[in-house]
């Protein structure tokens, strides 16, 4: 069983040819496809409840890549707007946007009818890509723009790594091309669509990489939303450049996170070393944690202790949330970072736990242009 194993290693790792374009993600996930083992999770979708090894996540996004491109050799930087759940298929849509050349642009899963179609109509997108869960209010607000409109299934995404690529050209695409359009939360006015290069994003993940200490034998528990740089960036592409595993949830759910915690601590699971939030998400934890008898309380403070790194950010951590926190995790002090939709990160707490800052200070430069110690508001 061993020695079949690693022939079918050996012989997946010798056949991946890099489909897909030389930008700087994309060769960090070819490398890891040649270099990881195929019972390595990249991403374990809990909707699905499938794990998918970074071979399958090369070859199932070179394979949409073509099933977009549908003819053309380059989308030329035309908007991609995709609606898809947390999961895997999130991931391959988004980065089959980019191989095939256009400018990525997330909807928000829980948005109504009109924020979906100012989105559509204000980034001027050419194509809009639902998943099947979502097909029917994409269908009404694509059919009022008229854009339009691909649905995909899970099973179209998730063939793998076993089933045949087509063979396809493969342009080179330069660095300083746009990539994502996010969409800012529209507190001073309507959301305002923000465009981010491919360089600019490899900046930023490569910096947060080695700022937060990032390894393949990480694993991140992923509950953020992903129309926004938090979970696009931070929680998302981080741990794919670095080789890690990302389980993805559909959505947060308080009772299920202290459980998947749990399950990790007993070694029922795997540990989960990497969690990162938002105060409100930190907020629910602890009322959920308030609920629970005495003993699994205990339980689910011993299983803090399996994390390496907690972040909060996107929004101002309250004093008395940071020591509540600290208090019910078995001492855990959470890494605050700041940062802009139109800048991305630019400051952190300190990694290591004695550098981690107090209240009302914004950290290091995460990267060139950043300040350190500076007094900030409200994000």
């Amino acid at each position: 069983m061993l020695t079949q194993l690693i022939h079918t290693f050996a012989t997946a790792a010798s056949s991946l040819s890099p489909a897909l374009p030389a930008l700087p993600l994309f060769n960090q996930a070819i490398h890891h496809a040649r270099t990881q083992p195929p019972t390595k999770p990249a991403i374990l979708d809990l909707r699905t409840g499938k794990s998918h090894s970074y071979q399958d996540l090369v070859a199932d996004v070179a394979r949409l890549r073509v099933r977009l491109l549908d003819g053309k050799e380059d989308l030329n930087e035309a908007r991609v707007a995709f609606l898809c759940p947390n999961g895997y298929a999130y991931v391959v849509t988004q980065w089959a946007v980019w191989a095939a050349g256009g400018i990525a642009v997330p909807l928000c899963t829980t948005h109504p009818a009109p924020e979906l179609f100012y989105t559509l109509t204000d980034s001027q997108a050419s194509l809009v890509i639902a998943h099947s869960l979502y097909d029917s209010i994409i269908q009404s607000v694509a059919s009022l723009t008229g854009i339009p409109s691909l649905t995909l299934e899970d099973a179209n995404l998730s063939l793998g790594a076993s089933h045949p690529s087509p063979t396809t050209s493969v342009p080179s695409l330069d660095p300083s091309r746009r990539a994502l359009i996010i969409y800012t939360s529209g507190t001073t006015g309507s959301p305002k669509g923000v465009v981010t290069t491919h360089a600019a994003m490899s900046a930023q993940t490569e910096s947060l990489v080695q700022a937060w200490h990032w390894e393949r034998s990480d694993r991140i528990l992923h509950v953020l939303p992903l129309h926004h740089v938090h979970g696009v960036v931070n929680a998302l592409q981080c741990p794919l450049w670095a080789g890690a595993t990302v389980e993805m949830a559909q959505k947060f759910d308080a009772g299920e996170v202290w459980d998947r915690w749990v399950r990790g601590y007993e070694g029922k699971d795997e540990k989960i070393t990497v969690f990162m939030a938002v105060p409100t998400i930190y907020s629910k934890l602890i009322h959920h944690y308030a609920s629970l008898p005495a003993t699994s309380q205990s339980l689910a403070t011993h299983s803090c202790s399996q994390h390496r790194l907690t972040v909060s950010g996107s929004a101002a951590l309250p004093t008395p949330l940071r020591r509540e926190w600290q208090h019910i995790s078995g001492g855990q002090i959470l890494l605050e970072r700041y940062g802009m939709t139109e800048i991305g990160m630019a400051l952190s707490g300190g990694y290591k736990v004695e550098e981690r800052i107090e209240a009302g200070l914004s950290g290091k430069k995460v990267m060139q242009g950043g300040m350190k110690g500076e007094r900030r508001g409200e994000e």
